[in-house]
C-alpha cells in the first residue's frame, strides 16, 4: 500500500519558490512532494529553473529522487554556462551532480564546436563530453560523422577528438585560384573505422589518424592552380596538419591510392594509380615516396620497384632498388624491361633506364641505357639481343645503337653483329627486325624441304601471314616440285562485329583459292615448261562465304565454290582430310524471324566431284542438281488455348506454306575409254585405235616399255592388262527437271500423357499446287492424314558390386512407341494427276484412289553403368544401344522387314562396333509366316576402335636435402582399327573398307624422337603407307627429318622450326587451317 503526503504549494501570480538542495537551486510554478516505495520524490513542474553552479538549465517537469541523489529533466530541456549550451528531450542529473546524461535530439555547442546525437555524457568536473549514436560534429570547416564520439578538453580548450565506427570526416573550404575570378568550394573527404584528432593549445588541428580500412580523398592544390584529385587507401593513415593545410600524410599497410588530374592540368594527359606497402606524401614540396613494392601506372605504362619517388612539381618519376626488388616498366602487355635505374617525365612521356634488360616477343634485350620517347620508341645503348633464354646463350645480336620502333613494329640496329657463344660471326651494316605485341603478326612462315619419287625435290609450306589490323588477314602458301607442279593456296578472312547501322550490324566471312596447280603433261618433267600451256595444266578451285546479320532476328548467308576440273581425285592425291569434302557447294540464304513465325528464302547448286567406278556401260548416275530460289513461311503456336491446366493444354498449331521453284538435275553416263601410257584420255572410240594409238599390238601383245607379253593371247586380254581401255563417265545432260509448285500445310498436335504414357494425336490437312511458272496455277488437290503415338519407358536396374568391383549399377532402359498413320486419298480440285508428275509431288498410281494405313513399331533399348573411375569417383556412361524397328500395312495385310542395329559405346559416348541387321517374317520368295525366328536378309557392320599404351622410364637426382623421381616417356603407342562390311545372300561378306593404323613415339635419346605411322589394308594384308620421322629440340629450334619409304611418292624432307611460342614471331598465331600432304 502506497503512502503518500503531498504539499502543495501554488502560487497564483507565479511567484517563484526557490528550494535549497546543497549544490541545486529549484524554481517552479508548481511543485510536490510524495513518498513511494519508500523513496522519497520531490516534482517540480512548469518553468523548471535548476541551477548547477554556472549552469542553469530549463526544463518543463523535473523529478528529484533524493535518496538515490538523481535529477531527472524532461521536455524541452535546455542548459547555459558561460560556454557551452545544450538541449534535448531528457536529461539526468546524477553522480553527486558530476554527470550530465542527455537522452533524444541532443544539441551540444561550445564555441564554433556542435555535436548532434541522441545520447551524450557531459562531465561537470574532468571536462570531457561523450557522445552515441548518429553522431554529428561539425567545428568551422569540418564535419565529421560516426557512432560515438569522445571529447577531451584541457583548460576549456579541445584537445583531443576520438570517433568511432564507420567514420566519415569532411572538409569543406573555398579556394580562389588564378584561373577563376569566383571562389570555388573544394572538398576533402577521410574514412575510417577510427579516428583521432590532435589538437595545439590554440586549438587548431594538429594531426588527424585514421585507423582499420582508412580512406582519403583531398585535393592536390599548388599556386593557387587546382592540380587534381589524390585518393588513398590503407590500414593506417596519418595527417599533419599547419595552419590549416595538409602538410604531410603517412599511409602504412596494403596502401592503394589514384590521382586524377584536373581537366586544366595539361600537364598529366592520364590518371595514375599507384600502390606500395608505405606511402608518404610531402604535400607542400608535392612529393610522394612509394616504399616495398611500389607501382605506378600512367595510361598504358606500369612502372614497379623496390622504391619508387614522384614529384608533381616536375612530373619526374623515380624508381629505384629496395630490398632487393628490381624496378621495371612496361606498356600495355608488352613484356617489362628491367633496370637497376629509371627516371621518366611523364609531361613529354620520356624516360631513361640504367642497366636495361627486356624480353619482347622476338628475344631478350639487354644495353647500358635504355631511352624511351613519347611515341614508346626505345633507344639502346649498346644493346645485346638473342631468343635464347638461358644465362649463357648459344648466340646473340650485338649492336651499339639499336632502336625499337612501336610505330612500325620493327627492331632497327646499326650496325648488327651475329655473335656465336661470344665468337663473332658476321656483320651486317645495319639490320630490321620484326615485332609486334599482338596476337597475330605478319611474317614468313618456315617451310620444310625434301624429295619425293615422282615429284622431285620440293619446297613446302613457304608462306607469308599478313595482318594488318583486327579486321581481316591474309595467308599465302606455296609448294614448289622440280619434276611436277607448282602449287598455290591463299585465304583471306574479314570479321567486323555490331556495327552502327542496320547493314554492317555484324558480319564475317573469307575468300580462298585452294589447291591453284600448274602441273607437268606426265610426258614431261622439266619446271622449265610449268608455264607452257600445251605441255602443262591448271587446276584450281575457288571458295567464297559470307555472314551477315541484320539484328538479332534477321541474317543473310552466302556460300560459293567453284572447281575447274570435274573428278577430284586428280588433285587431291591421298589427303585423307580433302577426300571427305567431296562435294561442290553453293548457297544463298535470307532467313528473318518474329516471336511465333519465320520466313526464308533461298537457292542452292550441289555437284559430287567424286563419282564410284562405274558397275557396266551405259550405267547413269546423277552427279549435279541446280535448286531455284525458292520461299518458305512458317507459323507456330506453341499454346493454342493458352496457359490451362486442361489435358488439351499443350495443343500445338503449326501452320507452313512452301514455294518450290524449278529445280534440275544433270547425271553421267558411263563409256568406255582410251588412256595413253600416262593416264590421260585420248580421242580413240573403238578398242582396235586404242590398241594401235599406244602401240602394244603387232599381232601379239607388248606393254607401255615395248616388252613382249607372250602370255597373252587376245586383243581384249592386252587391253586390260595395260589398263589403257576403262569404263569411265562422262556427262549425260539433264536427267531429271521439276517444275514449281506449292503447297499449304496446317498441322495440329495434341500431347498429354496418361498413367504412365505419353500420347500424341496428330493432325495434317495439305494442298498442293502445281503451277506453270512461278504464279499461274496448273493444278490443285488436297490431302489429309490423322496419326497417334504412344510412347512409354520403362527401368531396370542390377546392382553389379558382387560381381564386379568398379561397376556399381547397371541400368537397362527399354522405350517401346507404336505409331498409327491414316493418309486419306489425293482429292483432285482442278486440273489433273498428270500437272504433278513434273514436280515434288509426283503420285504414284496405286496411291491416287486409294487411302494407306500404316501401323510402325519401335523398341529402343539402352544399357547403362555406374563406375569407378581412377579417383574413385563415380560416373555413367553408355555401353550398349539394341534397337528394333518394323511396320505393318493394314491394306496388304503384310509386316515390313525387321530391322536391328546393335551400337558398342566406349568412355566418351563415341561408337566403335555397329550391327545393322535386316530381316525378315516371310519365307523366301512368299509371303507366308515363318514359324520360328525372322530369316537373314542383309547385314552390315562398322568398326571403329583406338589402343593406346605407354612407357615410361623413373630418373632420380639426389642432393644432400632431398631427393627427386620423375617420369619420362621412354614408348608410346597408338592402334587404330576401322572396318566396314556388308553381306548379302548374292555376295555374302564384302569387306568394303578395313585398315588398321599403327603409329608409336619412340625416345632414342633425351635429345632424339622418333614417330612412326603406318597404315595396313586389312583385306589384302598389304602395307599402304609407313612414315618415320626424327625430331630434336635445339633449345628456341625444332629439327626434323621424314621420310616415306612405302606408299603413294615415297620420298624425305628436312624441317627446321622456331619452337619457343613467345619467339614465333615468323609464325602464324591465328588458327590457321591444316594444308594438305603433298608427299
Amino acid at each position: 500500500m502506497k503512502f503518500k503526503i503531498y504539499l502543495i504549494l501554488h502560487l497564483i501570480f507565479q511567484t517563484s519558490m526557490v528550494l535549497s538542495n546543497e549544490k541545486l537551486k529549484f524554481s517552479a510554478d508548481f511543485a510536490e512532494s510524495y513518498i513511494e516505495d519508500n523513496l522519497k520524490i520531490k516534482v517540480f513542474k512548469d518553468n523548471v529553473k535548476i541551477i548547477d553552479k554556472d549552469k542553469i538549465l530549463f526544463t518543463d517537469l523535473a523529478r528529484y529522487l533524493q535518496d538515490s541523489n538523481k535529477v531527472i529533466l524532461s521536455g524541452n530541456v535546455k542548459m547555459f554556462n558561460q560556454l557551452d549550451t545544450l538541449s534535448c528531450n531528457e536529461l539526468i542529473i546524477f553522480q553527486n551532480n558530476k554527470r550530465y546524461e542527455a537522452l533524444g535530439n541532443v544539441i551540444f555547442n561550445r564555441k564554433s564546436t556542435n555535436i548532434k546525437s541522441e545520447k551524450l555524457l557531459y562531465f561537470t568536473d574532468s571536462e570531457q563530453v561523450e557522445a552515441y549514436e548518429n553522431v554529428y560534429l561539425q567545428s568551422e570547416n569540418n564535419e565529421i560523422f560516426g557512432q560515438s564520439l569522445k571529447i577531451n578538453y584541457k583548460n576549456n580548450k579541445v584537445s583531443k577528438i576520438n570517433m568511432y565506427d564507420k567514420v566519415s570526416l569532411i572538409n569543406k573550404k573555398l579556394f580562389s585560384f588564378k584561373d577563376n575570378h569566383l571562389p570555388q568550394l573544394l572538398e576533402d573527404n577521410m574514412k575510417s573505422n577510427i579516428l583521432l584528432i590532435y589538437f595545439d593549445e590554440n586549438e587548431s588541428i594538429n594531426s588527424i589518424k585514421l585507423m582499420g580500412m582508412a580512406q582519403a580523398n583531398f585535393n592536390a592544390i599548388s599556386d593557387s592552380l587546382l592540380k587534381g584529385y589524390n585518393n588513398v587507401s590503407g590500414d593506417t593513415i596519418l595527417i599533419e596538419i599547419k595552419d590549416d593545410e595538409l602538410t604531410n600524410m603517412f599511409v602504412k599497410g596494403g596502401a592503394i591510392g589514384s590521382f586524377q588530374p584536373d581537366k586544366k592540368n595539361e600537364n598529366l594527359l592520364y590518371n595514375i594509380s599507384y600502390n606500395a606497402e608505405e606511402i608518404s606524401y610531402d604535400l607542400e614540396n608535392e612529393l610522394t615516396y612509394l616504399v616495398e613494392s611500389a607501382k605506378v601506372v600512367y595510361g598504358e605504362t606500369t612502372l614497379e620497384g623496390g622504391e619508387i619517388n614522384a614529384d608533381l612539381k616536375t612530373n619526374i618519376v623515380e624508381s629505384k632498388i629496395s630490398q632487393s626488388i628490381i624496378p621495371s616498366v612496361k606498356t600495355g602487355n608488352e613484356s617489362p624491361t628491367f633496370g637497376n635505374y629509371m627516371k621518366f617525365n611523364l609531361s613529354n612521356e620520356t624516360g631513361i633506364i640504367e642497366q636495361g634488360y627486356n624480353k619482347i616477343d622476338m628475344g631478350i634485350f639487354h644495353g647500358d641505357s635504355f631511352f624511351t620517347d613519347k611515341n614508346e620508341d626505345i633507344y639502346i645503348e649498346n644493346g645485346v639481343f638473342t631468343s635464347c633464354d638461358i644465362d649463357e646463350p648459344h648466340y646473340h645480336f650485338g649492336s651499339s645503337v639499336m632502336k625499337v620502333d612501336n610505330q612500325n613494329n620493327q627492331i632497327i640496329a646499326r650496325p648488327m653483329r651475329l655473335y656465336i657463344q661470344d665468337f663473332p660471326l658476321i656483320t651486317l651494316p645495319f639490320a630490321i627486325l620484326p615485332n609486334s605485341n599482338q596476337n597475330r603478326k605478319s611474317g614468313f612462315i618456315m617451310p620444310s624441304f625434301g624429295h619425293s619419287k615422282s615429284n622431285g625435290t620440293w619446297i613446302q609450306d613457304l608462306g607469308y601471314y599478313y595482318a594488318p589490323n583486327d579486321y581481316y588477314d591474309i595467308i599465302t602458301y606455296l609448294d614448289f616440285y622440280d619434276r611436277s607442279k607448282v602449287q598455290i593456296d591463299s585465304k583471306i578472312n574479314y570479321k567486323k562485329s555490331y556495327g552502327n547501322n542496320w547493314y554492317n550490324y555484324n558480319y564475317y566471312g573469307h575468300f580462298q583459292i585452294n589447291n591453284f596447280i600448274n602441273e607437268l603433261n606426265p610426258s614431261n618433267n622439266n619446271f622449265i615448261n610449268l608455264f607452257d600451256n600445251k605441255k602443262s595444266t591448271t587446276k584450281y578451285s575457288s571458295k567464297f562465304s559470307h555472314n551477315q546479320d541484320f539484328g538479332n532476328n534477321q541474317f543473310i548467308r552466302l556460300k560459293y565454290e567453284y572447281y575447274n576440273f570435274e573428278n577430284l581425285s586428280d588433285v587431291i592425291e591421298n589427303n585423307a582430310r580433302i577426300r571427305l569434302d567431296q562435294k561442290e557447294i553453293s548457297q544463298i540464304y535470307y532467313s528473318k524471324s518474329w516471336d511465333n513465325s519465320s520466313l526464308s528464302v533461298g537457292a542452292s547448286s550441289f555437284r559430287n566431284l567424286i563419282l564410284p567406278e562405274p558397275d557396266y556401260e551405259n550405267q547413269l548416275r546423277d552427279y549435279k542438281k541446280v535448286d531455284y530460289p525458292s520461299v518458305n513461311f512458317q507459323y507456330n503456336n506453341p499454346l493454342l488455348f493458352g496457359k490451362t491446366d486442361k489435358w488439351f493444354g499443350n495443343t500445338k498449331l503449326s501452320y507452313n506454306l512452301s514455294h518450290f521453284n524449278e529445280s534440275i538435275s544433270y547425271s553421267k553416263k558411263s563409256t568406255w575409254q582410251c588412256q595413253d601410257q600416262y593416264g590421260l584420255v585420248t580421242s580413240d572410240f573403238n578398242s582396235e585405235q586404242c590398241l594401235e594409238d599406244n602401240n602394244i599390238w603387232e599381232g601379239e601383245c607388248f606393254d607401255s616399255d615395248y616388252n613382249q607379253l607372250s602370255h597373252i593371247f587376245s586383243q581384249e586380254e592386252c587391253l586390260s592388262s595395260n589398263n589403257i581401255w576403262i569404263l569411265d563417265w562422262e556427262k549425260n545432260g539433264i536427267s531429271y527437271q521439276s517444275d514449281p509448285s506449292l503447297e499449304n500445310k496446317i498441322t495440329i498436335k495434341i500431347p498429354f500423357n496418361f498413367l504412365y504414357f505419353n500420347i500424341n494425336p496428330n493432325i495434317i490437312v495439305s494442298e498442293q499446287l502445281a503451277l506453270d511458272g512461278i504464279y499461274k496455277i496448273k493444278a490443285r488437290k488436297r490431302q489429309g492424314s490423322i496419326g497417334i503415338n504412344l510412347q512409354t519407358n520403362i527401368y531396370g536396374t542390377i546392382n553389379s558390386q558382387l560381381i564386379f568391383r568398379k561397376i556399381q549399377t547397371f541400368r537397362h532402359i527399354i522405350t517401346p512407341s507404336i505409331n498409327t498413320i491414316y493418309i486419306s486419298k489425293n482429292k483432285l480440285i482442278s486440273g489433273s494427276y498428270d500437272d504433278f508428275n513434273q514436280t515434288r509431288f509426283n503420285i504414284n498410281d496405286d496411291l491416287i484412289n486409294n487411302y494407306s494405313l500404316i501401323s510402325s513399331f519401335n523398341i529402343n533399348n539402352r544399357l547403362q553403368a555406374k563406375i569407378l573411375n581412377e579417383d574413385n569417383e563415380l560416373y555413367k556412361r553408355e555401353i550398349l544401344t539394341y534397337n528394333f524397328y518394323t511396320s505393318y500395312n493394314w491394306d496388304t495385310k503384310l509386316f515390313n522387314a525387321l530391322m536391328s542395329s546393335i551400337s558398342l559405346k566406349d568412355k566418351t559416348g563415341g561408337e566403335y562396333l555397329r550391327l545393322n541387321i535386316e530381316q525378315s517374317f516371310y519365307r523366301k520368295d512368299s509371303n507366308e509366316f515363318l514359324n520360328g525366328l525372322p530369316r537373314l536378309v542383309g547385314m552390315s557392320t562398322s568398326i571403329s576402335r583406338n589402343f593406346g599404351y605407354t612407357i615410361n622410364s623413373d630418373e632420380y637426382s639426389e642432393s644432400e636435402t632431398n631427393q627427386k623421381s620423375k617420369k619420362q616417356n621412354l614408348w608410346d603407342a597408338s592402334f587404330g582399327f576401322t572396318l566396314t562390311a556388308k553381306y548379302d545372300l548374292q555376295k555374302k561378306w564384302d569387306l568394303e573398307y578395313s585398315t588398321l593404323s599403327l603409329n608409336s613415339n619412340i625416345r632414342l635419346t633425351n635429345s632424339w624422337l622418333m614417330k612412326n605411322n603406318f597404315y595396313i589394308n586389312m583385306v589384302d594384308l598389304e602395307i599402304n603407307s609407313y612414315e618415320a620421322e626424327f625430331i630434336r629440340s635445339l633449345h628456341c629450334w625444332d629439327f626434323s627429318f621424314f621420310l616415306k619409304p612405302i606408299g603413294y611418292n615415297q620420298g624425305f624432307g628436312l624441317k627446321i622450326s622456331i619452337s619457343e611460342p613467345n619467339l614465333q614471331s615468323l609464325k602464324v598465331t591465328q588458327s590457321s587451317r591444316m594444308r594438305g600432304n603433298n608427299w
